[in-house]
């Protein structure tokens, strides 16, 4: 038997599933969710295949209403390919590390 939180899990993989088929076609493109301790989610994909207009807000719109009760919609950035390498905005991946610049005494 699925606890509540195993099922929330689920939904959201469902979810990030379903945006990597949508928007994702190659390594260069990639998505991040950010998950809030309220369940806000936070998503910044980097793809080129997305129009500017309201069909990806749309296609988003329509998997969050699929989405356990307890997630809601927070910010949504988009960024072409091109636009990410030039801020300098890079996948990120499981082995995330925090490096802090060393100060001159």
């Amino acid at each position: 038997m699925k606890t509540h939180l195993s099922k929330r899990l689920d939904s959201l993989k469902k979810f990030k599933t379903k945006l990597n088929e949508h928007f994702i076609a190659d390594d260069s493109e990639w998505l991040d969710i950010n998950v809030t301790p309220l369940g806000r989610v936070d998503l910044t994909i980097v793809s080129n295949k997305f129009d500017k207009g309201t069909e990806a807000i749309k296609y988003i719109d329509q998997l969050f209403e699929d989405l356990d009760n307890f997630y809601h919609k927070g910010f949504t950035t988009f960024y072409t390919v091109e636009d990410a390498e030039y801020l300098l905005y890079n996948k990120i991946t499981g082995n995330c590390k925090v490096v802090f610049p060393k100060v001159a005494n």
